[in-house]
């Protein structure tokens, strides 16, 4: 017989104990912002869906198919008693960690604190991504610059009050720059869906970029820096244009008038659906899984100790 950690032949469907560690800064879905949360949802319901056992480590107002485990009951963003966010992700890792032995896979979105204790176990850790700087005040030069009237729409967290009420609120005039406040998913896809074009003006080597995927999903092109992902994302001349500084956005927006809405829409089903994200990220979790066997003779998992 063999055993579950034991990686099965190609001819067998191999099934894997999986956890997901989401940020708590947010539930799982989100009600409205959340481009790490969403991504976990779908990648974590349709592991499910597929058979695999997976148990996410969330807020506990998350909803998912999966074992739910929850160190908070709810978003930690909106409790106004939490000081210290880095305390309740601390306590989180360590529960994830202290029941290491329990699965096959570890896959956290939490960022570089999760890095230090994979390196204490043998089950591997995959690392999400970092909060982004997204650019908004580099859209509104684009737009004065351009003359185009642009719509804008997100959170403003605490840490970026400042950032928010110097750069870009004196900016905001009602008509040419508008500013939607946080919206809902459904008021997301309306707002990209009516857009002419995208903005992506990022400042950091972005791991991917969700608004992107949502942008081109309703046929909308994007043009973007140049940075982290983008080249992957987006295919330059059909799907949007890349720059490589947020001034030359300008000069492509007419060109980007021009590109065809359907072949936005149809590179995101054939490259970023949820079925082909999952179909991706099962199969670095097999070749893990095997090269470990390959190494070892088997797989096994050892529990954290502190």
């Amino acid at each position: 017989m063999i055993g579950w950690r034991t990686v099965l032949s190609a001819e067998c469907k191999q099934l894997m104990k999986i956890a997901q560690v989401a940020p708590l800064w947010e539930r799982v879905p989100p009600p409205n912002y959340g481009g790490i949360e969403l991504v976990v949802s779908h990648l974590t319901d349709e592991l499910v869906r597929r058979g695999h056992e997976v148990t996410l480590f969330a807020t506990g107002d998350s909803q998912s198919l999966a074992d739910l485990k929850a160190i908070y009951p709810s978003a930690l963003r909106l409790e106004e008693n939490v000081r210290d966010y880095a305390v309740y992700e601390t306590l989180d890792l360590n529960q994830v960690y202290q029941n290491v032995e329990e699965f096959d896979l570890i896959h956290s979105h939490v960022g570089i604190r999760a890095l230090p204790l994979g390196s204490l176990v043998s089950t591997p850790t995959f690392l999400g991504r970092f909060s982004p700087e997204k650019g908004p005040q580099y859209a509104i030069t684009v737009a004065k610059q351009s003359g185009w009237r642009l719509k804008m729409a997100g959170k403003v967290d605490l840490v970026d009050s400042k950032f928010f009420e110097q750069e870009i609120a004196p900016h905001i005039d009602g008509w040419q720059i508008e500013y939607l406040g946080e919206i809902n998913h459904a008021e997301k896809t309306e707002l990209l869906d009516n857009a002419a074009i995208t903005l992506f003006p990022i400042t950091w080597q972005e791991p991917f970029g969700l608004v992107m995927i949502e942008s081109m999903t309703t046929g909308t092109p994007v043009i973007a820096i140049n940075l982290g992902s983008v080249p992957e994302v987006i295919t330059h001349g059909k799907t949007g244009f890349i720059c490589q500084s947020y001034t030359d956005i300008p000069k492509m927006i007419p060109a980007a008038l021009e590109l065809n809405r359907r072949v936005c829409r149809e590179q995101v089903e054939t490259k970023f659906s949820v079925t082909q994200m999952v179909n991706s990220y099962e199969a670095v979790f097999k070749q893990i899984l095997q090269d470990r066997i390959q190494s070892n003779g088997y797989f096994q998992s050892a529990k954290i100790r502190f």
